[in-house]
């Protein structure tokens, strides 16, 4: 890849002694294109100072900034990537101040779409949740579902929220359905209600209790 991208060729490479470089594979493989390897002594990180270096450098911002954000050990892979990234993408003393991805890609890098590491996110789906939620809020004032009246005094209304899922339909189709509901989990006794009722009823429910009539060859009211 980085012979691809640079129009260079790979000539010389510095290992630390690695079972992953140190094999008959990767001999041969050097060996056919010609590259040199230059192998340090085992157990003398000082012989491969500034990849070491890096290293200490890489390990030590990507917990500061897992830290700040407050975020878990399990995502220090991900601080790992985002520090890499940003350095590459940062000033370097050894370009005498340049960038080493415009030096690298031969043209000016894009800053605009950086986000603060651990910032709050949110997936974005080019969803047709919003016709969904259309086709509900439609769905509701076509079946007349309530009526707008003044708030009585003393009283608090209770606050509601959407529901989404995707549902199959035949032929594997994906149907983007969503519910407005009310939040009754937050009702008191006494304040929001005295008596009590569900005008929902799952449609398991529904068809076991035809199913008992069909077998029982009962009547339904």
């Amino acid at each position: 890849m980085a012979e691809n991208e640079t129009r260079k060729r790979l000539k010389c490479l510095r290992l630390d002694n690695g079972g992953e470089y140190c094999n008959k594979e990767f001999d041969r493989y050097c060996l056919e294109n010609g590259i040199h390897r230059e192998k340090r002594v085992p157990g003398t990180p000082q012989e491969n100072g500034v990849s070491e270096r890096m290293n200490r450098t890489i390990m030590e911002h990507a917990r500061c900034m897992r830290l700040h954000a407050g975020l878990p050990l399990q995502f220090w892979a991900d601080a790992i990537d985002t520090v890499v990234y940003l350095i590459n993408r940062g000033p370097s003393f050894s370009l005498d101040g340049g960038i080493p991805e415009e030096a690298w890609i031969g043209k000016k890098v894009n800053y605009s779409f950086l986000k603060t590491f651990g910032c709050e996110a949110f997936v974005h789906i080019k969803k047709k949740w919003e016709q969904a939620m259309k086709e509900e809020m439609d769905s509701l004032a076509h079946n007349q579902t309530w009526d707008l009246d003044r708030l009585p005094v003393g009283k608090i209304t209770l606050q509601n929220k959407w529901v989404y899922r995707l549902k199959e339909e035949d032929g594997g189709k994906q149907r983007y359905k969503s519910r407005l509901v009310v939040k009754g989990f937050a009702q008191k006794k006494g304040i929001y209600f005295d008596e009590i009722f569900s005008p929902v009823v799952k449609m398991a429910s529904i068809r076991t209790i035809l199913s008992l009539v069909a077998v029982e060859d009962l009547h339904l009211e």
